[in-house]
């Protein structure tokens, strides 16, 4: 095999884990969706007690994995622009 073709190679393999990460992503991201969605929901419909305090705990931890999914996503673009 020479240089030319396993380079390729590699640049083929790494194509291919971007593009898992990329839909893993954007997996965590309809998670996130639905869960903000599904607690907002809970708290408008709840009155004010303890189940409003924990829909108000689950839309805080969807918020914080939503955000480290964002940041995953630049990160991932970065080092694929860095690469090219």
């Amino acid at each position: 095999m020479n240089d030319k073709s396993s380079s390729s190679k590699v640049r083929i393999l790494q194509q291919e884990q971007y593009l898992r990460l990329r839909k893993i992503m954007h997996e965590l991201s309809n998670v996130a969706t639905g869960l903000l969605i599904s607690a907002g929901l809970m708290a408008q419909s709840s009155p004010p007690s303890e189940l409003r305090r924990y829909c108000e705990q689950i839309s805080e931890a969807a918020e914080r994995g939503a955000e480290l999914v964002r940041e995953s996503r630049r990160l991932l673009r970065q080092a694929r622009e860095s690469r090219a």
